[in-house]
C-alpha cells in the first residue's frame, strides 16, 4: 500500500484502502492532553489518467471522537467565517486545527493572511499577521500545504530576513525586534525556520524590499545611501532574473505598495508601461481581486501605465524616475545621463549636443565669408581655414557649459585641435584630414579611433561655369582612402561656403558605375560628380561631426586606420590631423 504523509509531526495511521484511495487519520493531543482523532483525508493516488491528486475530507461519521467530527463538519463554515474575519486565524485555532484548516483550503487561508496583513506589510508598525501566524501555527504543516502557501511563506520569511539584514547594517538598536509571538517563537527563530521552507526567489524579493523600505525610513539617522543604492540594484537584478516571483506575488506587492515610499508604484508602472506582458497580465488579474485594497492599486497601475495621453504618461514616468533616484547624488551627477530624454548620441545631454551643433554651424558662417573672399585659393588653404574656424568655435563650448551647468553636475571637456603634418612629409600624404577621436569617461567609456577625410571644393570655385555645382574626384585617391578606412568620407565645399559630407563608398559606387567595375587599363584618372547625383545622400558638417563621428557611427579602431589618421604611418599621412576629445578627468566626481 502506498504511504501518504499528510501532517508531519502528528501521528498518522492508514485506516482503509479503497481502490486507488488511501485514507489516513490525524491523531493528536489537545487541551488537557486527551487523544482525539481530528479528521480524515483521502488522497487519490496517481493513476493511468494522469498524475493529478484530488483531496477531500472523509465523512464525519468515520471520525473517532465527537470533537473531531464537529471540526470536520464545520470546516466549510470555518472557511466562510475566515473570509469574513481573517484575524480569527490567529486567535480561534491551535496549531493542529490551523494545519487542518490550511490543508482543507490553503487558498482561502492565503487570502485571509493577505487581507489581514496588508496594512502592516513594510510599515514596521507591528508584525504582520502573515508573519505571526506562520511563526506560531505552522508546526504541523505538510509539504503540500507549504507549497500552496509558498507565496505567503516567502513574504513572511523575506520580511524577517530583511529586518535582520538591516540590523546588521545599521546596528541592533536602530530597528527594534517585534515582540515574542508566543513562547518559543522569537523573531530570529521564526526567520530561520521559515527561511528553510520558503522559495528562495520569493524570500529574496521580500527581504530586499524590506531592506529598501527600512533603510529609507532610517536614512535621516545614519544616511546609508550606498546600502540603499545596493538594494535597489539587487531588486532590479532580481526582477530581471526571477520575474515569476514578482508576478506570482503581485497581489501582495500591490497591497503593500502604499508603504514602499513610492518604489513599488514606480517599478510596477514603469514595467507595465514598457510592455512587459507577464506583468500586465498579473496586474490585470489583480484588478479583479475580491479585496478592494488590491483592486484599487492594480487599477491605478494600469491607468498610469496606459495614460490618458502620451504626454501625461511620459511626465509620470519622469516623476517616477526622479522619486526613485532622488538622494543618490552619484546618479544625478553621472555623465552620460542614461535616464535623460532621448538625444542624438550616447552623450545623452541635450544642451551639450545642441552646443556642439550650434558652434559647428557658427564656424561655417565664418568659413563662408572666407570662401566668398578667397574661394579661388587652393583646397589645402581652404581646408586649413575651415579647421581653424572649427577649432575656434569648439574652444567656446567648455566655457559655455561651465557657466550654464549646475555645479553638482558632471560635464565632460570637449576639445578640437589641429596639428599640421610637416612639409617634408607631403609626398607621403594620401588624405587631407586625419580625424583622431578620443573618449575617456572613467568606468564608463574609453576608446580611441581614427577616420580619414578628403576635401574637395566646387569646380565653380575653380572658375568653371554652369548652373549646377560639381566636384572632381581623383579615382586613385578615392581607392586609397577607402582601403585605409572603409567609413572614410568626403567633405565637398560649395560655392556658398557650405560643406556637404558624403561617404567615400557612395562616390566609389558612382565611379564604378561610370567607369565600369572591371575597367583597369583604360580607367579614367578622375570623374566629375554633379550636385544632382549626391544631393539626396549629402548631410551637413554639424550632423556628420556630432552624430556620426562623436556618436561613433564612423571611424575605426584598427591599427591601419588609427595610425594613418594620427600620422604615425610612414607610408601614408594626412595633410592635417584633427584631434577631437571628450573627457572627464579621473577623480572628478562633482
Amino acid at each position: 500500500m502506498s504511504q501518504v504523509r499528510i501532517l508531519p509531526g502528528a501521528h498518522l495511521r492508514p485506516t482503509a484502502t479503497l481502490c486507488d484511495t488511501v485514507v489516513c487519520s490525524f491523531t493528536g493531543l489537545r487541551g488537557s492532553g486527551s487523544p482525539y482523532n481530528a479528521c480524515y483525508y483521502t488522497r487519490r493516488m496517481p493513476s493511468a489518467n494522469g498524475p493529478s491528486e484530488l483531496w477531500r475530507l472523509s465523512p464525519p461519521d468515520e471520525v473517532a471522537t465527537q470533537e473531531g467530527r464537529d471540526l470536520a463538519a464545520h470546516l466549510p463554515k470555518i472557511i466562510g467565517e475566515l473570509r469574513h474575519n481573517p484575524n480569527s486565524l490567529k486567535y480561534a485555532y491551535d496549531e493542529r486545527e490551523s494545519a487542518l484548516i490550511a490543508a482543507y483550503d490553503a487558498g482561502s487561508v492565503e487570502q485571509a493572511l493577505l487581507t489581514a496583513s496588508h496594512e502592516d506589510l513594510l510599515a514596521d508598525r507591528q508584525a504582520p499577521l502573515v508573519v505571526e501566524w506562520l511563526a506560531e501555527k505552522s508546526k504541523y504543516f505538510d509539504e503540500r500545504v507549504w507549497h500552496e502557501l509558498r507565496i505567503a511563506v516567502g513574504v513572511a520569511a523575506g520580511v524577517l530576513t530583511g529586518r535582520q539584514a538591516v540590523r546588521e547594517i545599521i546596528g541592533e538598536s536602530q530597528l527594534h525586534h517585534w515582540r515574542r509571538y508566543e513562547e518559543g517563537h522569537t523573531e530570529d527563530l521564526s526567520r530561520v525556520r521559515l527561511a528553510q521552507v520558503a522559495p528562495k526567489s520569493h524570500c529574496d524579493l521580500w527581504a530586499n524590499l524590506t531592506m529598501l523600505v527600512e533603510l529609507r525610513r532610517l536614512r535621516h539617522r545614519d544616511q546609508p545611501a550606498l546600502h540603499d543604492t545596493a538594494v535597489r540594484s539587487r531588486l532590479e537584478q532580481h526582477l530581471h532574473e526571477h520575474p515569476e516571483a514578482w508576478t506570482e506575488a503581485m497581489p501582495w506587492l500591490l497591497a503593500s505598495s502604499k508603504n514602499s515610499h513610492g518604489y513599488l508604484d514606480s517599478l510596477l508602472v514603469a514595467t507595465v508601461a514598457m510592455g512587459d506582458s507577464r506583468f500586465r497580465k498579473a496586474v490585470e488579474s489583480a484588478a479583479n481581486h475580491p479585496h478592494l485594497a488590491i483592486r484599487m492599486p492594480a487599477d491605478g497601475v494600469l491607468a498610469r501605465a496606459e495614460g490618458t495621453a502620451e504626454v501625461e504618461l511620459s511626465e509620470h514616468l519622469l516623476e517616477i524616475v526622479a522619486g526613485v533616484l532622488d538622494g543618490d547624488r552619484r546618479r544625478i551627477q553621472a555623465f552620460p545621463q542614461p535616464l535623460a530624454a532621448p538625444t542624438h548620441t550616447w552623450l545623452s545631454h541635450g544642451p551639450l549636443e545642441n552646443l556642439i551643433k550650434n558652434h559647428i554651424d557658427f564656424s561655417l558662417v565664418s568659413f563662408s565669408e572666407i570662401v566668398h573672399l578667397q574661394g579661388s585659393a587652393e583646397e589645402d588653404v581652404l581646408t586649413t581655414r575651415l579647421l581653424g574656424c572649427l577649432e575656434q568655435e569648439f574652444s567656446k563650448i567648455d566655457t559655455h557649459m561651465e557657466i550654464t551647468t549646475p555645479h553638482a553636475a558632471r560635464i565632460p571637456e570637449i576639445s578640437l585641435a589641429q596639428r599640421p603634418v610637416r612639409k617634408s612629409d607631403e609626398r607621403a600624404i594620401g588624405a587631407d584630414i586625419g580625424l583622431v577621436i578620443t573618449i575617456e569617461l572613467p568606468q564608463r567609456l574609453r576608446v580611441s579611433f581614427g577616420e580619414l577625410i578628403q576635401v574637395k571644393k566646387s569646380k565653380q570655385l575653380h572658375g568653371a561655369t554652369g548652373a549646377s555645382e560639381s566636384w572632381r574626384i581623383d579615382i586613385k585617391q578615392l581607392n586609397d582612402i577607402i582601403e585605409h578606412s572603409p567609413t572614410s568620407a568626403y567633405w565637398l565645399i560649395q560655392k556658398s561656403g557650405s560643406v556637404l559630407c558624403l561617404p567615400a563608398k557612395l562616390l566609389h559606387a558612382i565611379t564604378s558605375a561610370k567607369t565600369g567595375a572591371h575597367s583597369v587599363t583604360n580607367a579614367a584618372k578622375s570623374i566629375t560628380v554633379r550636385y544632382t547625383e549626391i544631393r539626396h545622400a549629402a548631410i551637413g558638417l554639424s550632423q556628420y561631426l556630432r552624430d556620426l563621428l562623436i556618436g561613433m557611427w564612423v571611424g575605426s579602431r584598427s591599427d591601419l586606420t588609427l595610425s594613418t589618421a594620427s600620422g604615425a604611418n610612414d607610408r601614408i599621412r594626412p595633410m592635417h590631423i584633427l584631434d577631437v576629445a571628450v573627457r572627464i578627468q579621473e577623480g572628478d566626481d562633482g
